[in-house]
Formats: structure tokens, C-alpha cells, sequence
């Protein structure tokens, strides 16, 4: 089991009794100085912004700095979990830079495809396979395809592999 350190124990700066230590901040909170081994940002972008030329700019603007603050630039890890909010997002910059493995993985799987996992095991989707059934009934899946507009469906649901896919 993990223990928490003494006197580091707020729920986003906290550090453990191994050594190991959290700070979490908003997408484009203050970062000043903190270093990581591993960095994890995770949906920067609102989704409301997706029209909004401004916001998307400043969250790439953050995480430019936010590389900065890896304390190993060749072992650090930096982890992106996003949704596509929009055709120029942070992640379309991601996916079109050959440095940065990229994992999409729609909502409902517009063909088969088989991921490779890092201990060497395989998942395979077949087409139309949905991500999370026990979540989301056939009735709320359509309702999802009719009602996403903002941003459309076939980029935030489908992370815009198949543009088609919400048909």
C-alpha cells in the first residue's frame, strides 16, 4: 500500500512516503517551479471552445510550456487523453507530429482494427463495436449521433477517424 508523507498530504500536492509526488493543476494553471518525470494532461480543452479560436490557441500555448517542464527531455513522458473538439485542437497537432504515438479510439469502431498493448497482448475491435455498452443503451447512442453538434459528433466521439462514422 502507498503511504502519504507527512505534511504533503492536499489533494492536488501531495507526496508519498517512497518518494514519489503529485501536483495537480488546470490545463493551464500555474506551473512555476515544478518539474516531472511524467506529465498527464488530461482534456484540456472545454468543449464549448470549440469554435473558439482563442482558447484553442492558448491551451497549445500552455502546453508548449508545459514540455518545459519535464525534468528528463529523453526519459520524461508526457500522456494527452483528449477528446477532438475541433479540426485544430491540440491533438490534431499530436497526431500529424511523427514524435508523438498516438492511440484514437472512437466511440464506435468505424472498422476492425486490433491494438497492441505494451505487454505484448491484443485487443480486437470489430466493426461497430461500441466502447461502452454498459454505459450507453442503443436509444442514448443514437440520440448521441442526432444531437452532437457542439463540437459534431464524428470529431468528438470519433476522434475524426471516420468522418462518416456518425451515418
Amino acid at each position: 500500500s502507498t503511504r502519504i508523507k507527512a505534511g504533503h498530504d492536499r489533494a492536488t500536492d501531495f507526496g508519498t512516503a517512497e518518494g514519489g509526488y503529485v501536483y495537480a493543476v488546470g490545463a493551464q494553471g500555474r506551473l512555476t517551479g515544478y518539474t516531472a518525470d511524467v506529465i498527464i494532461y488530461d482534456d484540456p480543452h472545454q468543449f464549448g471552445d470549440w469554435q473558439n479560436q482563442r482558447a484553442k490557441d492558448a491551451v497549445k500555448d500552455s502546453f508548449t510550456t508545459l514540455l518545459s517542464r519535464l525534468q528528463n527531455k529523453t526519459k520524461g513522458r508526457v500522456i494527452v487523453v483528449a477528446h477532438r473538439i475541433a479540426e485544430d485542437d491540440l491533438s490534431s497537432e499530436l497526431i500529424s507530429d511523427p514524435r508523438w504515438k498516438c492511440v484514437q479510439i472512437p466511440f464506435i469502431a468505424p472498422r476492425a482494427k486490433t491494438y497492441r498493448m505494451d505487454d505484448g497482448r491484443y485487443w480486437e475491435r470489430p466493426r461497430g463495436d461500441l466502447l461502452r455498452p454498459d454505459a450507453y443503451p442503443a436509444d442514448a447512442v443514437e440520440e448521441l449521433k442526432r444531437g452532437q453538434v457542439s463540437p459534431p459528433y464524428a470529431l468528438f466521439h470519433q476522434q475524426g477517424i471516420d468522418k462518416h462514422a456518425s451515418r
